[in-house]
Parts: structure tokens; sequence; C-alpha cells
């Protein structure tokens, strides 16, 4: 069916967003982004109220940064974007000591002045100034299911929601951990999936032959990552690092340009 059909002039659902917006928002935002599923950060400019608005999934998956000034609000969705104009200011002490400390803030980044979008909120920005206001927040209703009924409705949600991250316009494929979680993702994505999954599997120079086994590692993830993948039938692709390249000055420059932020986890598995 051509897409419009349904009343869409586009295949894209950058414009089931903006639909949203003028069937369901135009009175509150947060009734549009309700009927939103999956993972998403947009930033929207109405004309009509001439104002900004800047949305981030329930869970936060999808980053978005913003950055107020004087006359106006920088925005992004990663800090380099931000970072490109010289308004915006560097690290300050306190952006040094949350570093150190790892420990994530919500009202602002490691950088004086830039904020992050919460997940589950909206902020909108006017010449009034910005407001912040939540569409989302978990709820903790109880559990009362016997162990049958969780696994059945656990293995409902896991399958709705690879089903629907399967829908895309670009390549798909899993990074494999050998993990029960990408273990569990991957081997629902080759059975779903029209076309084969490909799996990506990172493993370490010397890592199976100097193991030692404990309570979060007791066999090398590599055998798990052998065995799910031809159990499941992936395209594999194996990528090893030696110490030397881990400690390779351009390798942890090109690290920290890509992810923008200080690296604050080490390795906390001996």
């Amino acid at each position: 069916m051509p897409p419009w059909a349904n009343g869409f002039d586009t295949s894209s659902d950058t414009e089931v967003v903006l639909r949203a917006h003028h069937e369901w928002g135009h009175r509150d935002p947060r009734s549009a982004v309700s009927e939103l599923n999956g993972m998403f950060a947009y930033a929207l400019w109405d004309t009509a109220k001439r104002e900004l608005l800047l949305i981030r999934d329930r869970l936060g998956i999808k980053p978005l940064y913003y950055y107020p000034t004087e006359h106006a609000v920088l925005f992004g969705s990663e800090p380099q974007a931000v970072l490109a104009n010289n308004l915006v200011e560097p690290m300050d002490a306190d952006g040094l000591r949350r570093t150190l400390c790892s420990i994530p803030d919500p009202d602002s980044t490691v950088f004086r002045g830039m904020r992050e979008v919460r997940p589950g909120h909206i902020v909108r920005v006017t010449r009034d100034g910005i407001k912040e206001m939540s569409y989302w927040h978990l709820s903790d209703s109880g559990h009362t299911d016997d162990v049958p009924t969780t696994v059945r409705r656990v293995r409902e949600l896991l399958e709705d929601t690879i089903q629907r991250q399967l829908i895309a316009d670009v390549p798909l494929c899993t990074l494999l951990s050998g993990g029960l979680d990408s273990s569990a993702m991957t081997a629902l994505a080759a059975r779903f999936g029209d076309e084969r999954i490909r799996s990506f599997a990172v493993d370490f120079v010397g890592y199976t032959e100097n193991l030692i086994p404990g309570p979060w590692r007791p066999t090398p993830m590599g055998r798990t990552c052998r065995w799910l993948r031809k159990k499941v039938g992936t395209d594999r692709t194996d990528i090893t690092l030696s110490a030397h390249e881990l400690v390779d000055p351009n390798v942890r420059a090109a690290t920290l340009h890509a992810r923008d932020l200080p690296l604050t986890l080490g390795n906390l598995e001996h």
C-alpha cells in the first residue's frame, strides 16, 4: 500500500512523529508523545506557537543535550554538537567531581551549563523561558504472579520488543557478548527476522587461556558466542583486541572523541 493511502506523503517514521503532534499534541505535547513506542530523542519547532520542544524516550536510551544561552538554546544528540559553539563553557570543578565520582546528575552534565533532557521528559522552550515537564514515570504496582505466569509474561514482552526493533530501513546486527541478555536478543532476532542476522563479538588476546573462573565469569564467553551462533545461524564477525591496541594513544583519543564524555568506568571484573 503506498504511503499516501494512509494519509502520509512518505514512509519515514519522522512524518509519523509530526502527524502525532499535529493530531494529538496541539494542546499538550504529552498527549502525542504518550502514543509513541520505542526509543527516540527529537526536537520539534512549532511555528504557530513559536516554541521548541526537546523530547526524550521513557528510559533515556537515546541521548539529547541542551545548553541555554542568553537569547537562545543550543541542543544536539551528543555533547560535541553543542560544544561546537564557542558560547559553551568548558568543564568546571563540579564537572570534574562528577567525572571522578561516576555519579550521573540528571540536572547537568560534566560541562558547565550543559544539561540532558531527562528520560520521560519534555523540555519546552518559549519566549517566557524553559519549562520541563514529565510525560511518563515508572510505577511499582507490586508483583503477584506465580513463576510460570511471570516467565510467560517476560517472554511475551521480549518477543514483542524484538519484533518492533526489527522494523528498520537500515541493516540490523547484534552485539553478542555471550551473556544472557545479548544471547536472548540474538536468538529472538534470528527467529523473527526476515533476513539473516549479523552478530558481532569482541574478545581479547589470551583471555580464554588466562581466565580465572569466578561467580560472574565461570567460563570464557567466547564459547557461548560460538555455540549460540551455530545454534541460531547468524553471520558472525569476531573482533579480537590485543593489549597493545587497547593502550594505543590514538585509539584512546578516537574513543574519547566518539564518546564525548570522559571514560569513568574501568575494568570492574578481576
